[in-house]
């Protein structure tokens, strides 16, 4: 495998992994009754901050 398919490999894979988790959260906030707009309050400033905590290594991806 070459450096720069493990490098598309890799961010897809961080990517992927906050939306699972996005997803999961959502899941549970509709199981446990929540309205979509309580959901929307909730998730909208946690996804904020977890794209945001993949920011510093994936920023300048498309750069490259």
């Amino acid at each position: 495998m070459t450096s720069g398919v493990l490098t598309v490999r890799t961010a897809a894979g961080l990517l992927g992994a906050v939306h699972r988790i996005l997803f999961q959260r959502i899941q549970y906030l509709t199981l446990t009754g929540r309205t979509v707009e309580e959901i929307e309050a909730i998730v909208a400033p946690e996804a904020t901050r977890a794209f945001d905590l993949l920011e510093p290594s994936l920023g300048s991806f498309c750069n490259s």
